[in-house]
This record gives C-alpha cells, structure tokens and sequence, in this order.
C-alpha cells in the first residue's frame, strides 16, 4: 500500500513538473524557439603516429621540500660566524656554525671565581673552627662559640 502511494505521488509531481515547465516556455515550441542549424564541419582522418607529447603547466603554489633538518646548539649564545649557505649538503659532524665565546668565558669566569670563593671560606671555617676547639679546651671560649664555629664550618 506505501509503496502503491509512492508511485502515484511520484507520477503526479512528474506531471506537475511537466505543465509548469510548458508553462514556462509559453506553451508548445515555435520555429523561432528553435536553434537554427549549423552547417556540417569538414573533417580529415590521419593516422595515429608515435611520438613525444610536450605539455607545459602554469601554476601558482607553494614548493615544499621532502626533508627537513632541525639545528640547534646545546649550549646559549649568538651565532657569530656561518659555515655553510641554504641548499649546500653537509655531511655529518661537520661544523655549520661557531657561537660567540665571549659570553660563555665571562660565565666561566664567573663560576670559577665562584669556586675560589667558596674555598676561600671553608679554609677560613677550617682554620676558625680548628682555633676555637683549642680554646675551648683550655676554657678561653664558651661552649656556644665553639657551636657556632662548627656550623659555619659544616655550612661552608
């Protein structure tokens, strides 16, 4: 039965498409509706041939490449000098930049002044607290001055 009133509705939308349609036109088509006709275009047969096919495409886009080689320094600077130019192929190891080294010695020499510091003190706490157990052996120093000394040693 669904199926009987899919098929009725469908002729009826086709028929109502098809009175809409010449109504449009203006009714049945007259001789100057019609397309004039064309006359008939010469035509030669030919042989097919072997050969080259040249063709050439214009095209804007974007060229990528198939590769891509990330680069970076394990150490922070600014890259002073550049041994290579873009497209050159380099081959592994081999150096492609040199940083600046001026910073980097300025932090060297940073730290190992830093270092001659830090042993400047613990001798220093060494020597303080090597005297105050002495004194404090013949009773010159009070218990807690010892103490003190002892901790700057183990801080130092």
């Amino acid at each position: 039965m669904r199926t009987r009133v899919l098929i009725v509705g469908g002729i009826i939308i086709v028929l109502a498409g098809g009175v809409m349609a010449l109504r449009a036109r203006g009714g049945a088509p007259t001789p100057a509706s019609r397309p004039a006709q064309m006359a008939p275009v010469p035509v030669r047969v030919a042989t097919a041939q072997r050969g080259d096919f040249v063709t050439t495409v214009t095209a804007t886009g974007t060229v990528a490449s198939l590769r891509e080689a990330k680069i970076a320094s394990t150490l922070p600077g600014v890259v002073a000098e550049v041994f290579v130019t873009e497209g050159q192929r380099v081959q592994r190891g081999a150096p492609l930049m040199r940083l600046r080294t001026d910073q980097m010695a300025a932090a060297e020499a940073q730290a190992r002044a830093g270092v001659a510091q830090a042993k400047a003190t613990l001798n220093l706490a060494d020597i303080s607290v090597r005297r105050m157990r002495e004194l404090s052996q013949s009773g010159a120093v009070s218990r807690q001055e010892l103490d003190a000394a002892e901790a700057r040693f183990a801080a130092a």
